[in-house]
């Protein structure tokens, strides 16, 4: 993950979860976000903000907590439906 990669991830994330910008930007690709009060809603909201800034689609069964836990994560899940 490079360094703009990781800041998008972390503003995205942050903003879904309503932290304040010091706290987003201290996020790590391992770091698990439902210690940051991560929640099926949330995570919802995250995967709708990533599909409006990436473009991208994500199909219904991609739907699910794991796959938006961490900023890893997301990036794997973005990487999967962003067209080269």
């Amino acid at each position: 993950m490079t360094t703009a990669q990781l800041t998008e991830l972390q503003q995205l994330a942050g903003a879904a979860l309503g932290l304040p910008l010091e706290v987003q930007m201290a996020l790590r690709p391992e770091t698990d976000l439902r210690s940051h009060n991560l929640s099926s809603i949330t995570a919802i909201e995250l995967i709708i903000a990533l599909e409006e800034h990436y473009g991208i689609t994500v199909p219904e069964e991609e739907l699910l907590i794991e796959n938006v836990c961490t900023l890893a994560r997301l990036e794997a899940l973005v990487n999967r439906y962003v067209s080269d």
